[in-house]
């Protein structure tokens, strides 16, 4: 009777209000979107024809309001006996949010879809059975393969190779889809290497087989996944030979090198390193650079460095020297140079060292040091021998020359200066008592026929060398009568300080002589001096005269407030014929020096300008005995 019949809902479903009249069936059909209206009534004449008793569609409604909603309709139609329809009962159902799941559903197989299509990694479906039910075009394009070659059948056709990273080829049970289908667990990023003879370039490939289980809790198929790992595999094989190759350096390397954390722990050293300290790596290792190996006179100073470097103060340390100190305790010189280690974000992760071992080398240029020394000493003192000897040399023709000299002269003039001699003791004798006038000049005469005799006296002795006639003396003793004897120029006060106490084995004759000559040169340098000595204890008027022992000789010290000599004149003061006198031949301190060196002595002279000199004489002491005082005493004479 085409009567309709609504719940509540009903009216909600399809935006009409609920106190509203029933819609009849055509205004029904009225409500439903014109695109699903005919499919609509061709159903339900479909039904009744056929005799349909149960049926579900689904169609989108539109509101009073314009709104669209979809509906989902479950209709139950029943017949009476006669196989007439007499009623349709049935539900609706709001399914929006179904439908718009599914869109969302479509719309994300789709992006699986173009995803599976068009990404850079090869994807299989395989059954159960390990053949490959579905594939992409990456696939077929990475194993180089047909679909015919690849539909239906395993993933890896008959012939192919498949080898691990470390050349072992796999066993047929290791294959990556029959393990899952026997562990019925995941494979995940195996790196294989296919070769084949339809490639001569060996592919390596990233595998990944991850099973798909029904409601059952079996195996449904497996998502296989390849990826071309070629070029990858390229540069980790490059960069492993040149890691294998500057580990090749760093261990073969002829210095040192250390790499330090950043509080100074050994992270990495070459064998270079470890041959040094004497030590293992695993020994190292892990230690602190500076507390364990770093000797403690170069700890604070490196340490310093290094916290220069790693704070980012300095960038490198170009040099630096510190000592080592290995197993043994014996410490090792290292040069280093070191600079920073950064990521590669810039930051400073640690340090980096090389250092080389120069302790041999700093022995052998301190022993070439000592030879170079040692060389230009012996050139030094073979020079000087050489000097020496040239000198002696020149010296010896001098006094060659000199003799023959001396031997003619002497001759030539001790004739005329005794018959001059003679004479004038005549007209000495003759003019005594008789003021003639001439007193002053027979006195002046005299003096030099005097000082002629010394001279030629002087010249004999200094070539004829005449032998000592040696006497155990008391130096003390015999000094002191020698200088009451001795005239001092008025003014000069003669301080006198004996402490020697032992006997010497001198000429006595010819010692005195020695000594007076130094005597009478220190008297006419204070006769000359203007300035006053700069010596403690010492008067600017004074001559002192004194003597000691040690022991083993004599020292006779005789020290004027004279001129004092200058250092070029001093160089040559015993050099024969060498005189800054105007009345002087040069030869008073050769002489002296010839008589000290035949009693087995020495002399020295230490002099200043203007302050004064001092003479030493040092003669052997005469062995057993026993020690004397003259004392100290000062003779002043007016």
């Amino acid at each position: 009777n085409d009567k309709v019949f609504w719940s509540r809902g009903a009216f909600k479903l399809y935006g009409l209000p609920e106190n509203g009249p029933v819609p009849s069936f055509e205004v029904f059909l009225e409500q439903i979107e014109p695109e699903f209206r005919d499919r609509i009534k061709n159903r339900w004449d479909k039904i009744f024809n056929e005799k349909i008793t149960s049926h579900s569609d689904e169609f989108r409604v539109i509101w009073p309001n314009g709104e669209r909603h979809w509906i989902e309709d479950r209709v139950q139609v029943h017949y009476n006996k006669d196989g007439l329809p007499e009623r349709v009962t049935g539900i609706c159902l709001n399914i929006d949010k179904r439908k718009e799941d599914a869109r969302t559903i479509q719309s994300g197989e789709q992006v699986i879809e173009s995803l599976v299509k068009y990404v850079e990694i090869g994807l299989m479906l395989v059954s159960h059975d390990s053949n490959v039910i579905h594939y992409n075009d990456k696939a077929l394009k990475l194993l180089d393969l047909t679909p015919e070659q690849l539909k239906g059948k395993e993933p890896y056709p008959a012939g192919w190779k498949l080898m691990y990273e470390d050349g072992r080829e796999l066993m047929p049970d290791e294959l990556p889809v029959r393990k899952v289908l026997e562990s019925r667990e995941p494979e995940r990023n195996l790196a294989l290497q296919i070769v084949h003879d339809k490639k001569p370039e060996p592919t390596w490939v990233l595998v990944n087989a991850v099973p798909q289980m029904d409601a059952n809790g079996d195996i449904r198929h497996i998502i296989y996944s390849f990826s071309d790992i070629t070029r990858r595999k390229e540069a980790e094989e490059f960069f492993k030979t040149e890691r294998d190759r500057s580990e090749m350096y760093f261990q073969t390397a002829g210095s040192i090198l250390v790499v330090q954390a950043m509080d100074g722990t050994v992270i990495k050293i070459n064998r270079k390193g470890c041959e040094i300290l004497k030590m293992s790596c695993e020994e190292i290792i892990g230690k602190n650079w500076f507390t364990h190996f770093i000797s403690e006179s170069y700890r604070k100073g490196a340490r310093f460095l290094f916290d220069e470097l790693v704070s980012g103060q300095l960038e490198n340390i170009e040099y630096t020297e510190f000592a080592l100190v290995n197993r043994i305790g014996e410490e090792r010189l290292i040069t280093c140079n070191s600079t920073v280690i950064r990521d590669p974000n810039g930051k400073i992760i640690g340090v980096l060292s090389s250092g080389e071992d120069i302790t041999q080398r700093r022995h052998n240029e301190a022993e070439l040091a000592n030879y170079r020394y040692e060389l230009e000493q012996l050139v030094e003192q073979r020079t000087d021998a050489l000097e020496e000897a040239q000198k002696e040399l020149l010296i010896k023709e001098k006094l060659a020359t000199l003799g023959q000299l001396i031997a003619v002269v002497s001759h030539e003039l001790r004739n005329p200066l005794g018959a001059v001699r003679s004479s004038f003791f005549v007209v000495k004798e003759r003019t005594v008592g008789h003021e003639l006038g001439i007193e002053k000049a027979l006195v002046r005469a005299e003096r030099n026929i005097v000082r002629c005799d010394r001279i030629i006296e002087e010249l004999l002795d200094y070539t004829r060398r005449p032998q000592n006639y040696f006497q155990k003396t008391t130096v003390d003793r015999w000094l002191d009568s020698l200088l009451s004897e001795y005239v001092l120029p008025e003014n000069v006060i003669l301080v006198c300080d004996f402490s020697a106490g032992c006997s010497v084995n001198i000429d006595r004759e010819r010692f005195h002589r020695c000594v007076t000559n130094v005597l009478d040169n220190a008297c006419a340098a204070m006769a000359s001096a203007d300035a006053a000595i700069d010596k403690p204890g010492i008067h600017p008027d004074e001559l002192f005269v004194s003597t000691h022992a040690d022991g083993q000789s004599v020292t006779i010290t005789i020290t004027d407030s004279g001129c004092g000599i200058p250092q070029k004149q001093l160089e040559k003061i015993f050099e024969p014929l060498y005189s800054t006198k105007a009345f002087g031949i040069g030869l008073g301190l050769p002489i002296v020096k010839q008589i000290v060196e035949s009693h087995s002595g020495t002399i020295t002279i230490n002099s200043i300008t203007g302050k004064g000199t001092t003479v030493n004489i040092s003669l052997p002491v005469y062995q057993n005995e026993k020690k004397e005082n003259v004392g100290r005493k000062r003779i002043e004479l007016p």
